[in-house]
């Protein structure tokens, strides 16, 4: 089996239809494929449909596996598709998102040739060709970090030799631990700036739709999650060439953190406390980055390196001023 094509889904059922699109054209472009679609519980009709989109057309049914479970989140379905998958090669997909299977066919019978360990498509910065193969450092150094896990294709190998898997506690932002930790086992990076995967921003995504009080604090608890984990994940590379990239790595998801608190106006106390408990020192020292570095971000970096300025600002609410610019 070529490649594992693994496809979460949670009360989907107005999507079947253009998914069922969208597997149909991946199937004629890629040989040697299985879908692995993973119904998270859901409470609407995606079942049905799913089922009925496979009963109609069976020479899909027979490369794919519907597995239905109780609802435990995007981290898990995609780690159960993984215990099960048996391709070369792991793509992952949201099931409102579309895919450019021709691009996608021409990429990946490059890559199987190439033997790189990874493929990265939609890079927002021109390739040489619309497609190179570099090394990890390089790859580290000359291109911006994109931390969706549907950007790239993953050698599955290299994900069970470490047990890889995504942190089930984490509803946001667990998709770029898994990649960057992925990456570190990497030697030889494929890269394109061909535009495979278009991401529907749909507004009833977990990043979109409107949360209450206890879903900012989950949300808040995950971004701290990820800043731990960025810090654990960095520190480890801390002998290696790249190591001050990797710091601005860390440092970006820390800036998120900082404006996320106070976008949801935190008191002083959980502010500060929450800044402590992710070993926040005021020195923003490595970012902006050269691929961020719009007068907004250097200006609230510089706000993010003083406590008496950020006190000010959490009594004066001024961050409300600077709201639109971020």
């Amino acid at each position: 089996m070529n490649l594992s094509f693994i496809i979460p889904i949670y009360n989907g059922g107005k999507f079947i239809e253009n998914l069922g699109s969208n597997i149909k054209n991946i199937h004629q472009a890629i040989d040697d494929v299985e879908f692995i679609i993973v119904n998270d519980g859901s409470t609407d009709d995606t079942s049905e449909k799913l089922h009925r989109f496979l009963n109609d057309h069976p020479e899909i049914s027979a490369r794919c596996r519907l597995i239905e479970c109780e609802n435990g989140g995007v981290s898990r379905a995609r780690n159960q598709a993984l215990d099960q998958a048996v391709g070369r090669y792991v793509m992952f997909m949201d099931h409102d998102d579309n895919v450019d299977a021709v691009k996608l066919g021409g990429l990946f019978n490059s890559l199987c040739v190439q033997d790189a360990d990874i493929l990265h498509f939609n890079c927002r910065y021109p390739v040489s060709g619309h497609s190179q193969t570099v090394d990890t450092n390089r790859f580290m150094v000359d291109f911006p970090f994109v931390s969706y896990v549907w950007s790239y294709i993953y050698r599955r190998s290299l994900i069970e030799n470490i047990g890889l898997r995504f942190n089930e506690n984490m509803k946001y932002l667990e998709d770029g631990l898994f990649v960057l930790a992925y990456l570190f086992q990497t030697d030889k990076i494929m890269v394109s700036d061909e535009q495979v995967y278009d991401y529907v921003d749909n507004p009833d995504s977990a990043m979109r739709a409107q949360r209450s009080d206890a879903q900012n604090k989950k949300f808040l608890d995950d971004v701290s999650s990820a800043v731990k984990g960025y810090t654990e994940l960095v520190e480890s590379r801390s002998n290696s060439p790249v190591y001050s990239r990797l710091k601005e790595i860390r440092d970006s998801f820390l800036f998120i953190y900082i404006v996320n608190m106070l976008k949801l106006n935190l008191g002083k106390k959980e502010f500060f406390s929450r800044l402590q408990n992710v070993g926040y020192d005021f020195k923003m020292a490595n970012y902006p980055s050269k691929f961020n570095n719009r007068l907004p971000v250097r200006m609230l970096c510089g706000l993010f390196r003083s406590k008496p300025l950020l006190n000010l600002t959490l009594q004066t609410g001024a961050f409300n001023l600077l709201r639109k610019f971020v």
